[in-house]
């Protein structure tokens, strides 16, 4: 036997999850069965104190993912490739079911076994060298791996390959075997995470310093503290639920042409450790309104949560109801902050935000729907709108935010106006400016030049700074 063949003689053992998949399926499973139905997650600690294959064949018998949408380690894949090329045996060995192997091998068609658990048996670890040993003879075979789990397979394979960044797994396994080679991931967990966070987004929550400016409260200390406080607790909830949000449209993100590099959705981010770390930063922001900012504030809080959670599980499906939430969370902010700071809201700018926070939020829909036209679909996944609705949202968003600067108009000639401004009339000018911001938001929507956020557009648009700055220029000059 030559050399070649030699090599040939010996088949390629792969894992799944972690090493084929840059995901976990089983994790994917029970995320796809909690968004069916909610109220299982009650029932998931029962399961579990069964042990974990009876948790793996309840959780796949309500629901599986897609194998044609998992994340997939290329730099394996190519592996597998050449193998199959040299004439090589290539085997599917994984500590899940039967059923999510043999999608996988549907789609990918690279195996030729398949080496899966079953109710009874949890091909892991242990298990999963003795049951290669067996088939093939201690090192008589190749294995790709990518955890503490795989260490013992490691030991009893001729050449090992391993799948990680962690510098104390790569030294464990070099102990047990010496012909390891490593395949270097892009999963940086803590760069990750704080994308995955999306502290841009935290933008959104200066609204909590709005009422303070209205009122022209500058000095006041204790009321610029708490907002400070609350703009964080707001942040970090809010951080909490995308994370949330993105667990559960993981397929949906991933069949969307910019949201598939998102984190969980590319693979790059471990969903455990993310949400734990996300749910401790959270509760951890609840506790501190709790204990030091007003009651009023702690509500709005909650409130904003429970919110916020209602809309990524279930609201954000309806038409029209996802956007009237997007109006009344942006709102919410604004209140919170009028509580902390102990300022009172005038009606017409809680009536001039419900419109104006209205108008953005269809855009947000509008430009999701003037991008699914470039790529020929028609409607949105996880969304009740189609590109036919295009129109209606574009009357509805424009009347909208015309109607939200006609309340701004009319607000300045209110007897409220002259107890806040000496010079009142240097305030026309700035609806003037609010219209021409609105305009031009719907403008660069309706060309399918913006961002599927717009408050985030804002943030970059350098027409929407000059648009700022003269308003800031012309309510100081109705102040003094």
């Amino acid at each position: 036997m030559d050399a070649n063949n030699s090599i040939n003689a010996y088949p390629l053992c792969v894992d799944l999850d972690g090493t084929l998949i840059k995901t976990d399926s089983i994790m994917e499973a029970t995320i796809l069965a909690i968004k069916s139905n909610p109220f299982l997650i009650f029932l998931l600690p029962f399961w579990i104190i069964k042990g974990k294959n009876y948790f793996k064949y309840h959780i796949l018998e309500i629901a599986k993912p897609d194998a044609e949408l998992l994340p997939y380690n290329e730099d394996v894949i190519n592996i597998i490739k050449a193998a199959k090329s040299e004439g090589r045996k290539t085997v599917l060995t994984t500590a899940s079911l039967e059923s999510v192997a043999i999608d996988v091998n549907d789609y990918l068609g690279l195996f030729d076994e398949l080496i899966f658990s079953s109710e009874n048996h949890n091909n892991r670890s242990k298990n999963k060298t003795n049951t290669l040993n067996d088939k093939f003879g201690k090192s008589n075979y190749d294995y790709i791996g990518n955890s503490n789990a795989d260490l013992e397979v490691f030991a009893s394979s001729r050449k090992a390959f391993l799948v990680t960044n962690s510098k104390r797994l790569i030294s464990k396994a070099q102990k047990l075997n010496s012909n390891l080679d490593i395949i270097h991931t892009d999963t940086h967990f803590f760069k990750n995470l704080i994308k995955e966070m999306r502290l841009y987004q935290w933008i959104k929550n200066v609204l909590i310093f709005l009422p303070i400016l209205l009122a022209h409260e500058f000095t006041d200390i204790t009321a610029i503290t708490n907002s400070i406080i609350a703009f964080f607790c707001f942040s970090f909830t809010a951080s909490f639920i995308y994370i949330i949000n993105d667990l559960l449209d993981l397929e949906s993100d991933r069949n969307h042409k910019k949201k598939c590099r998102r984190p969980f959705a590319s693979g790059k981010l471990n969903p455990v450790p993310a949400f734990s770390i996300s749910f401790v930063l959270m509760l951890a922001s609840l506790l501190v309104a709790i204990f030091y900012l007003p009651n009023d504030f702690d509500l709005i809080l909650l409130f904003y949560l429970l919110l916020t959670t209602l809309y990524s599980v279930y609201l954000k499906k309806i038409v029209i109801a996802d956007i009237i939430t997007l109006a009344v969370l942006y709102s919410t902010r604004i209140i919170a902050g009028g509580e902390i700071s102990k300022l009172p809201l005038s009606k017409w700018f809680i009536a001039f935000s419900l419109f104006m926070f209205f108008s953005l939020a269809i855009i947000k829909r509008y430009t999701e729907l003037k991008n699914l036209i470039k790529q020929n679909k028609t409607k949105i996944k996880g969304r009740g709108y189609e590109t036919d609705d295009m129109k209606l949202l574009l009357t509805l968003g424009t009347s909208s935010g015309y109607i939200s600067v006609l309340i701004f108009l009319l607000y300045i000639f209110s007897p409220a106006v002259s107890m806040l401004y000496n010079n009142p009339l240097y305030l026309i000018p700035v609806s003037i400016l609010l219209l021409a911001w609105i305009t031009n938001m719907w403008f660069k929507a309706f060309r399918g030049e913006m961002n599927e956020d717009p408050i985030v557009y804002t943030v970059k648009d350098s027409f929407s700074y000059v648009l700022i700055v003269l308003i800031i220029l012309f309510i100081i000059l109705a102040m003094i």
